[in-house]
């Protein structure tokens, strides 16, 4: 999971020389330092290889290319991650995008924090474009991360999936703005709220273009309402968007509360009373077939 960081008062210990010292770094596309572990420079390769294309769909996205550097730091333990910041980051938190600074910090502490990589880095590069394009306005989290989701392909798991399927059993969907607190969630509300902001996105994008989304977007960053701009950009005031939301994913995700163990574990019994019965019906059908024919009485009677 990611988080964005716009606070300006956080202390930096990356700023110091001593941490930068120990890091090696590589420059990509005169724009993008990144700085890592002498010894990660397998992995660096492989982050630069797998994110290029990527970069310029989000380039070309936003219409902009940064005019000053953009310094991503990788960390290899837990401790050294949360050193960025005095004041610590959630424990659900795999990476940080300082927007205004320009400063992306992300741990790598294991293997499949190593194989999510290129993913997170694209994430939190998103969050940094939509904080270069939309400096002035505060864009809701849910548009953010969502964002920030679907132009790093992101998409949503199965787990992701069944959490939605629990939230919409149990009637615990809030609205989309109760996600603004998204980052003093527990870590499970927490992937629910990741997975509700990837959902919105879906179901806009199924309804929209691209260029829906951006003057959404613009009309935000001259001051509308999130009910202004979709008034403008789509038709639609939010209230309605709100609503066709909670129509989609109730349609493609609830059928998925059978997935949790309990539920399989049912499906499964009722699977082998099924399969049961119908297994004797055959049995029998195959067993009455077996019986020898009685005798017709007229078989007795000589002509």
């Amino acid at each position: 999971m990611c988080k964005i960081f716009i606070f300006a008062g956080l202390f930096l210990v990356l700023m110091s020389a001593a941490v930068q010292a120990e890091k090696a770094v590589v420059d990509f596309r005169g724009i993008y330092k990144v700085y890592y572990p002498q010894d990660d420079s397998l992995l660096v390769k492989r982050l630069l290889q797998k994110t290029g294309k990527q970069i310029t769909r989000i380039e070309n996205f936003f219409g902009i290319k940064p005019k000053t550097e953009i310094h991503i730091y990788l960390t290899k333990s837990e401790s050294e991650f949360q050193s960025y910041s005095a004041d610590g980051f959630p424990e659900w938190a795999q990476a940080i995008a300082f927007v205004y600074k320009k400063i992306i910090i992300i741990r790598v502490a294991n293997a499949d924090e190593a194989n999510r990589l290129p993913q997170v880095f694209l994430h939190e590069l998103v969050h940094i474009y939509l904080g270069i394009q939309y400096s002035s306005t505060d864009l809701p989290t849910w548009l953010h991360e969502g964002i920030a989701q679907w132009l790093s392909n992101e998409n949503l798991n199965a787990d992701e999936q069944v959490l939605i399927a629990n939230a919409l059993y149990g009637n615990k969907l809030g609205n989309l703005s109760t996600l603004d607190s998204m980052f003093v969630f527990s870590p499970l509300k927490a992937r629910l709220g990741y997975a509700l902001a990837r959902s919105a996105i879906d179901y806009f994008t199924r309804e929209y273009d691209d260029a829906a989304l951006l003057d959404i977007l613009n009309y935000l960053e001259k001051k509308q309402s999130v009910n202004e701009a979709f008034k403008t950009a789509t038709g639609r005031d939010f209230v309605d968007f709100e609503i066709g939301w909670f129509a989609f994913i109730d349609e493609k995700y609830s059928w998925m509360i059978l997935l949790n163990v309990p539920n399989l574990v049912w499906v499964f019994l009722v699977f082998l009373f099924f399969t049961a019965i119908i297994r004797r019906h055959y049995k029998n059908k195959k067993t009455i077939r077996s019986w020898p024919e009685e005798p017709n009485e007229n078989d007795n009677v000589l002509n």
